[in-house]
C-alpha cells in the first residue's frame, strides 16, 4: 500500500486538519465506540429494528409515500453536491426510505439485500452504454 494512501479520502484528510489534537482523538474515540457497535450489527438486523419503529410510528405510511419521501431526501443530497458538500446521514436517509417502502410492499430486509447481491451479479455481466446525461444503461 502506497505510504501516501488516504483511507477516506482528500476531503476527509481536510476535514481532520480542523481539529486540534484533542478534539481529533475525542472525535476518533467517539467513532470508534460507534464502530465497535456496527460491528456487531448487520444492516438486515438494523433494518428489521427501524422497519418495527418506523411502522408504530408512521402507520399511515405506505410503499408509494416513503418512495415520496425518498424523493425528498435525494433532492437534499443533490443540493449537498451542488455545494459541494457531503453528508452520510441523508444517504442513509434516502435508504432508509427505501427500505420502508421495500417493507411496507412485503419485501423482508433479506430478500432486498439478497437480491442486492445477485443484481451486482448480473449488472457485471451486462453490457453497458453512456446516455447523453450521464447516467449509463445496459445494452438489451
Amino acid at each position: 500500500m502506497d505510504k501516501d494512501y488516504i483511507p477516506f479520502g482528500e476531503e476527509w484528510k481536510k476535514e481532520m486538519a480542523k481539529f486540534n489534537k484533542p478534539e481529533l482523538i475525542e472525535l476518533l474515540r467517539s467513532n470508534l465506540i460507534e464502530l465497535q457497535y456496527l460491528k456487531t450489527r448487520d444492516i438486515v438486523s438494523m433494518e428489521i429494528e427501524r422497519m418495527d419503529w418506523a411502522i408504530r410510528t408512521f402507520p399511515e405510511a405506505t410503499a408509494i409515500s416513503s418512495l415520496r419521501k425518498c424523493e425528498e431526501e435525494i433532492k437534499e443530497i443533490e443540493a449537498d453536491i451542488n455545494k459541494g458538500e457531503s453528508n452520510p446521514e441523508e444517504y442513509a436517509d434516502a435508504i432508509m426510505c427505501l427500505f420502508d417502502s421495500a417493507g411496507r410492499q412485503g419485501l423482508a430486509p433479506v430478500e432486498v439485500i439478497a437480491s442486492f447481491a445477485y443484481k451486482i451479479k448480473k449488472n457485471k455481466a451486462r453490457r453497458w452504454q453512456k446516455n447523453p446525461d450521464n447516467t449509463y444503461s445496459h445494452i438489451k
